[in-house]
């Protein structure tokens, strides 16, 4: 009985993150005094985990799986990535406390993985899901449309300065001097983030196009070019990406190498974004009260210069990773939520602008992923995070070469191709985002425990004949 409910909780659980944000913000602008709606809304899917998470684990290990190796080997490496953050907090003398919620911080959306593995693995489930969740992207996508329809007539045709907020529709978190870019307005369609939409996007398109044997024009159509109109660098890469290897799909080795080649390519960005600066070059303490936009590269204000918060932020992550490289500063203690609503000391130790502080606790973090894990777990801990992602796309590709139709084949090399994206994301953005990646983890549980029961049937059935 409470696995139809559990089940039912997690399929809307998936509709409500992406709009999470969205939501919350509406709800606070309200005239109610109702914080304890608010913390819940923010913390739904972190509630949901930890309350759900040790039935998960307890029904995965009752039930004979197939994938049980598999399972076995991710929760492993997750528990080896907690091994690590924990040292890392003794070494530095953190609170126990702050420690374990920087953890849980990093691993809470690929917890997910084993909940709906264990609860939502009946394939008729899945394909209603997806169903619905097609026709909210392609509504969402319409709407990102009418969005840029409205700004670029209002700026380009009625000459509307770009500041006025009427030019802008249905938006929140409004930055207009940040959302434009290749001449046209970043639409963030009714989440908030138009690069929290744009992964939403992209995630949704290589779904569709891998487990559906003719796609409709007109739906792509629509979904591509609300991608195009979020103005992510990343979503473009990650559409040519998926473009190429659908060129290759049949060629096992371009499926089993685009996670390791993501992450060469990540790692090698983000030293050459950060091999030339100097933190002499970066904002001036006479000035702290300039306005800033989240892309600004470099601006010069009379006779100082300054550049964007995320580049400050990469900047002073790499500072932090510098003086501790091996087990860093303790999770929860730089560049995440958890060390923001900590008051982490880490922040006046190296002198961390009030400005920038701002904008962090704006944003709940530096959104920057790969320096913030840097400076908070080291080299130790940032090669088990890779090592991590990487059984994640070796997990999907043994389950595409087993997998009992070709559908479920294509839908795993969809998911490899997501986590390709995911990590090119994660070279500029965050990527501990619930709004963004609890689907792509929700579909990978789903996919994985679909599979693993028809194995598991398959097996019992021939054990029977």
């Amino acid at each position: 009985m409470y696995d139809k409910l559990i089940r039912r909780w997690l399929i809307g659980l998936l509709f409500f993150m992406p709009f999470q944000q969205t939501i919350t913000e509406t709800v606070s602008l309200w005239n109610y005094d109702i914080p304890d709606l608010i913390t819940y809304l923010k913390y739904l899917d972190e509630i949901t985990i930890i309350i759900i998470l040790p039935l998960s684990l307890v029904k995965l290990m009752k039930e004979k799986r197939s994938f049980a190796q598999s399972f076995n080997i991710l929760l492993l490496s997750i528990l080896l990535l907690c091994f690590a953050g924990t040292v890392s907090g003794l070494i530095n003398g953190n609170p126990l406390k702050v420690t374990a919620l920087g953890i849980f911080d990093y691993m809470k959306n690929f917890l997910a993985i084993f909940i709906y593995a264990a609860f939502c693995n009946n394939i008729m489930d899945m394909k209603k899901a997806f169903k619905s969740l097609l026709i909210v992207t392609v509504f969402l996508a319409a709407i990102a449309i009418f969005q840029e329809v409205w700004a670029m007539t209002s700026y380009y045709v009625l000459h509307k300065d770009i500041l006025d907020k009427s030019i802008y529709v249905l938006a929140q978190n409004l930055m207009p001097e940040g959302s434009w870019r290749f001449g046209l307005y970043r639409t963030p369609s009714l989440m908030f983030n138009p690069n929290i939409f744009s992964f939403f996007l992209v995630l949704v398109i290589v779904i569709y196009k891998n487990i559906k044997e003719k796609v409709n024009p007109a739906v792509l159509l629509v979904l591509v070019i609300a991608v195009i109109f979020t103005g992510s660098r990343i979503a473009y890469i990650g559409l040519v990406v998926f473009a190429g290897m659908q060129i290759f799909k049949s060629r096992r080795w371009v499926l089993i190498l685009s996670t390791p080649a993501a992450i060469v390519i990540m790692i090698v960005n983000l030293f050459l974004y950060t091999s030339d600066m100097e933190l002499k070059n970066v904002w001036k303490p006479d000035l702290p009260e300039m306005e800033l936009t989240g892309d600004v590269k470099e601006t010069k204000i009379e006779d100082a210069t300054y550049i964007s918060f995320r580049q400050y932020a990469k900047t002073k992550g790499i500072e932090i990773w510098s003086d501790k490289p091996f087990w860093g500063v303790g999770p929860g203690m730089y560049g995440g939520v958890v060390s923001i609503k900590t008051k982490s000391h880490v922040y006046s130790e190296y002198s961390f602008f009030e400005i920038a502080k701002t904008y962090a606790e704006k944003w709940g973090g530096i959104d920057q992923f790969w320096p913030q894990i840097l400076a908070e777990l080291g080299v130790m801990g940032t090669g088990l995070f890779i090592v991590f992602l990487i059984f994640i796309s070796v997990i999907l590709d043994t389950a595409r070469h087993q997998a009992t139709s070709y559908e479920m084949k294509c839908l795993y090399s969809g998911l490899i191709i997501c986590t390709t994206v995911l990590i090119m994301y994660s070279a500029s953005n965050g990527i501990n985002l619930s709004s963004m990646i609890l689907v792509y983890t929700g579909f990978i549980g789903m996919a994985l425990g679909c599979e693993d029961k028809a194995l598991t049937n398959a097996s019992w059935a021939e054990a029977s004949a």
